[in-house]
This record gives structure tokens, sequence and C-alpha cells, in this order.
């Protein structure tokens, strides 16, 4: 993954966390290091956007009392939430 464009490991990254929240199963790490590598990153593609404030959104829904210690913070999140035009 390292070899790859500046972001790419975090649009990865994010892809892999919205697969788990839509299987239903929870990788505390994982999500840690998607939200540790969203801290970081531009978040260029709309799509892993939607799929951040997603994977957001289901933890802070079904495991907040994990999800409080590592999430997003607020203004991320907003910055994350997509815009309906």
């Amino acid at each position: 993954v390292a070899d790859r464009e500046p972001g790419r490991a975090a649009e990865d990254l994010v892809a892999a966390g919205w697969a788990f929240c839509t299987s239903g199963y929870y990788h505390g790490r994982l999500f840690e290091a998607v939200f540790q590598a969203a801290q970081g990153w531009p978040g260029e593609s709309s799509d892993a956007q939607c799929k951040l404030y997603e994977v957001h959104l289901a933890l802070r829904a079904f495991r907040e009392d994990v999800y409080s210690r590592f999430g997003l913070p607020p203004d991320a999140a907003r910055a994350a939430r997509p815009r309906l035009v």
C-alpha cells in the first residue's frame, strides 16, 4: 500500500471499514486505523467520504461504547458528511 499515491491507503482503509460495518463485524483496531488515517487525509474521493461518514454513523449507532474512544471528532464528522445538491 505504501507505493501508491498519497491518500490511497486511507481510501482503502475506509473501504475495508465500510465493508466490515455492512457485514456487521466489528474489529476495533481496523476502525481505529480508519479514523486515524482519515484525520490527515484530504478526502478527495466523494465515494470514500460518504463511506467514512457511513462508518461513523454505524459505529456511533451500534458500538457507541467503544467508538467514543477513537471516533471522528465532531468537526471531522461534519466535513465527511455528504452534501445534498
